[in-house]
């Protein structure tokens, strides 16, 4: 049987109780407090909202306009070229061989044209082929992006 508490003196829960009280009530009436929790809560909102439209998310919807090469080919393309996207630092473009998903041509460029190497060129044989542009901050982030397509009628000789 537990032993009888005196009606007199706080039991342990309760004088935890009254010092939790006692913390928290200077706390919850301080103006700073409630100033800091709101502010924390507009950076947190406003730090969200940014995250929403990351520069991947942007460049869903920037676009860059690939010039040539296009449609039906008969021998390898001699120049790849696409619209200039300001505050570009570096394009990478990639060259991929649609029927076996193969990788001919992938490297940075600094300006709006690339012109294939030989060991590149020598890749190219009939068939089908995507080709794609990544416009790139100095700071990696993506701006824009586009893709194009073309077909080879013929083996390169």
């Amino acid at each position: 049987m537990p032993a009888p508490v005196d009606p007199g003196y706080p039991t342990p829960a309760e004088v935890l109780g009254e010092e939790i009280e006692a913390v928290e009530r200077p706390l919850l009436r301080s103006w700073i407090v409630w100033a800091g929790a709101i502010l924390g809560a507009a950076l947190v909102g406003a730090f969200g909202a940014l995250t929403l439209v990351t520069p991947e998310r942007r460049a869903e919807r920037a676009t860059i306009v690939l010039a040539e090469p296009h449609g039906s080919l008969k021998d390898a393309p001699q120049r790849f070229r696409w619209a200039e996207v300001p505050g570009a630092a570096v394009y990478i473009v990639a060259v991929t061989d649609a029927g076996t998903g193969t990788v001919i041509v992938l490297r940075p460029v600094y300006e709006t044209a690339l012109t294939p190497h030989d060991s590149e060129f020598s890749r190219f044989d009939s068939g089908s082929y995507t080709w794609s542009v990544e416009a790139k901050a100095r700071d990696g982030s993506i701006l824009a992006h586009g893709e194009a397509a073309f077909t080879l009628d013929r083996p390169v000789g």
